[in-house]
């Protein structure tokens, strides 16, 4: 994980602080963070959801990274392999003119033969 957040990542947030401040009520509001919330407000005067806020949007901002990385992995291979799908097709269509070229060519002996052939016959047949 130290390698992909190494790399570097454009994130963009134009959600902004709005769509933050939403996801951390949503996370202040799910009943394990509630017990924590409340057992923390009771041992101190600090809020607790605004001290793991921080921690929460470093999370966020890493999996966010990590889903970027792999994302743009994800569309390299893909173009890479279209590539090679490509030249596959490319190279598939070259063989194919070349085999419908060998086979017009040997239709082509193969009536001269069958000509030569049919004159040899009836030169048998008139002596």
């Amino acid at each position: 994980m130290s390698q992909m957040s190494a790399i570097p990542v454009k994130i963009i947030e134009t959600k902004g602080i709005k769509r933050r401040k939403e996801m951390e009520n949503e996370y202040c509001e799910t009943p394990m963070q509630t017990k924590r919330h409340v057992a923390s407000t009771s041992t101190s005067d600090g809020g607790g959801c605004s001290s793991n806020s921080g921690s929460v949007e470093k999370i966020l901002q890493d999996v966010n990274e990590v889903v970027n990385v792999l994302l743009s992995t994800y569309t390299e291979t893909l173009s890479q392999r279209t590539a090679v799908n490509a030249k596959h097709v490319q190279q598939l269509n070259t063989i194919l003119e070349e085999a419908r070229a060998m086979e017009r060519y040997l239709k082509q002996k193969k009536e001269g033969l069958r000509h030569k052939l049919t004159m040899i016959a009836n030169a048998l047949h008139t002596e």
